[in-house]
């Protein structure tokens, strides 16, 4: 609580500077935003705001504390509609600078995210540097659980997203990161999709995104394939055979070079990944040669390879959307093609190879006999 309470002193500062002088008895007069939800509602085409609003109490003019999380439900035609119901409920001066995620249904996603995505870039003080998600469940029934350890539903999505991404096993996008995709027409993109389940946030994998529309769900295991191009230290963990043991193997990205060229009518896209592996431990507490050790390498090289070309090849063949991004890199190594290509068309036709270098650094004390 003491860690919130001061982040809660940090942005009634910054508003201080940003909207002018108002003494801290201001702070009562003021909705603070943690998470909003976006859907329609029930079976109609309304849409549906959910809003997770921070209930305030100000202690003396040096604290401000959460004392409890309100959950607002709103619907309209439109946004503004929409909007208005929320202001008719809460009063107070809305404040969305500490809006922490954003999440949206499937459904709502499936019908296309563009508009949303627009106002928030356009408006004054919504936080484009919020968290984006996709939920299994309506927002209204996400943020009506109880979450552990945590002040709301939306910060537990967040600190989740936060620390998979920070750790190499999922990708954290903001309005803002998708804005800059969405100016580029030719490629898609991906968002985390989530859900709540006993009282705990849970990470379900990667919502595919093309012409800024839902069209696929890849789960988590699945999505790693996807993650070792999009995310620098990208790491998996992955159990091996060998012998009459078993070794737990972690793997983590230490260097992405792609490099792209159009040659035969052809757009070719050559990847070359590094990976560094650490043995963490044997499922047997035996010694272990080198000649194992190699062997295992290839084996995890073969497995990596395999996640990442289905993925590829899904990408290229099922989706016929580069959700990768390849199109940036090939513009900047070739801008005069590019400017005479169907990226679209194209795209589904080009050649990628992938080669990967990996080598197993460590062994966790484990002996190796020569």
């Amino acid at each position: 609580m003491k860690k919130l309470v001061i982040k809660i002193i940090l942005i009634c500062i910054l508003s201080i500077f940003v909207c002018g002088c108002w003494n801290y008895k201001d702070l009562n007069k003021k909705s603070v935003s943690l998470s909003i939800g976006v859907d329609y509602y029930e079976n109609t085409n309304e849409i549906q705001f959910i809003n997770e609003v921070a209930e305030l109490t100000t202690k003396s003019t040096e604290e401000v504390e959460i004392t409890g999380v309100n959950l607002y439900e709103a619907q309209g035609e439109n946004f503004e509609k929409a909007r208005n119901d929320i202001d008719r409920q809460e009063p107070s001066l809305d404040f969305a600078g500490a809006t922490r995620v954003l999440v949206f249904s499937r459904r709502y996603a499936e019908d296309g995210i563009k508009s949303y995505i627009n106002r928030v870039d356009r408006l004054y003080g919504l936080r484009s540097s919020a968290l984006v998600a996709i939920s299994d469940k309506s927002p209204k029934e996400i943020f009506s659980n109880k979450v552990k350890n945590n002040i709301s539903v939306g910060h537990s999505i967040e600190d989740t997203i936060r620390y998979l991404s920070e750790n190499g096993m999922s990708i954290y996008v903001t309005s803002y990161s998708i804005e800059n995709n969405m100016a580029i027409e030719e490629i898609g993109y991906v968002i985390p999709y989530i859900t709540v389940e006993k009282s705990t946030s849970k990470y379900l994998g990667l919502g595919i995104i093309k012409d800024s529309k839902l069209i696929d769900v890849v789960n988590a295991d699945e999505a790693k394939g996807i993650l070792f191009l999009m995310i620098p230290d990208a790491v998996t963990v992955d159990v091996f055979n060998y012998s009459n043991n078993k070794a737990s193997i972690r793997t983590k990205v230490k260097d992405k070079k792609i490099k792209t060229d159009y040659s035969k009518g052809k757009v070719n896209i050559n990847i070359d990944l590094k990976m560094d592996s650490n043995i963490q431990y044997l499922y047997k507490d035996e010694k272990i040669t080198k000649e194992e050790i190699e062997k295992l390498e290839k084996q995890a090289t073969e497995k990596i390879k395999e996640h990442i070309m289905k993925q590829i090849n899904r990408s290229k063949e099922e989706y016929k959307c580069d959700f990768y991004g390849f199109a940036k890199y090939f513009n900047a190594q070739n801008p005069e093609i590019y400017r005479e290509l169907d990226w679209k068309t194209e795209y589904p036709r080009s050649d990628i190879k992938i080669n990967i270098d990996l080598k197993i650094v460590g062994t966790n004390i484990i002996e190796v006999l020569k």
